[in-house]
């Protein structure tokens, strides 16, 4: 009887191990496989309520579309040359210091000639052409103001003023054109009172006060003659 419990205590023994090692022969690549399989069962219950993302997409509003708007660009400021006038030119002497001027003769001769020495009889009129170049081109383009002196042969001063704004005229820049001082029409007197004497060694000085201070100084100036019925000097 002993012999019989001892064999089947070894059958019980033997069928648990093989049992055992019939589990741990399960092939691996199945245990993946139903790994996978149940991941994606999960990931499908997960998703079954959500639209598709391209149906979501579709339900989106469109961007509102905002107009563009472009401002106007402003004109682009144009300098004006300085005057290329008809009238004579007197080449006088001076120091520009940096400045660009010309010495005109409005109506005397009516062309634009070269004048040594301008000679004057019933009127006188001059102007003086100037500018900054580094202010433009056009005529006072970088100027404050002219001061014009006369003197006449004897050294005394028969006229003065300060011009203020282009064209910087001898006598005044109400008109378009430098006016010009007529001697009948005053008595034969200067603009200070000084009676008009006839002969050589009138002097014009034009001083220019510049915005840059380094031009400061700058001046023009020409000799002149007058001739005709008066005193002489």
């Amino acid at each position: 009887m002993q012999k019989v419990y001892h064999l089947t205590g070894v059958l019980l023994i033997g069928c648990l191990l093989a049992a055992c090692s019939t589990a741990a022969a399960t092939p691996e690549p199945d245990r993946v496989a139903t790994g996978v399989a149940e991941a994606k069962a999960v990931a499908a219950t997960l998703t079954a309520g959500a639209p598709p993302a391209a149906t979501a997409l579709s339900t989106l509003a469109p961007p509102a579309q905002v107009p563009t708007v472009i401002a106007p660009r402003p004109p682009t400021p144009t300098a004006t040359p300085i005057p290329q006038r008809a009238d004579p030119f007197v080449p006088g002497g001076g120091d520009p210091r940096g400045l660009i001027g010309k010495m005109v003769l409005p109506g005397y001769g009516g062309s634009a000639e070269q004048v040594d020495l301008p000679v004057f009889d019933q009127q006188i009129v001059f102007q003086l052409l100037v500018y900054d170049p580094d202010f433009g081109t056009q005529d006072g383009a970088g100027i404050n103001s002219v001061e014009i002196t006369i003197f006449d042969p004897n050294g005394l001063v028969v006229q003065t003023r300060t011009e203020q704004n282009a064209p910087y005229c001898s006598f005044g820049n109400d008109l378009p054109e430098c006016p010009a001082w007529k001697f009948a029409e005053h008595d034969n007197l200067w603009p200070n009172g000084i009676p008009v004497c006839r002969g050589q060694g009138y002097q014009a000085i034009m001083t220019v006060n510049a915005q840059n201070g380094s031009n400061e100084g700058a001046l023009w100036r020409f000799n002149f003659d007058i001739d005709g019925n008066y005193p002489q000097c």
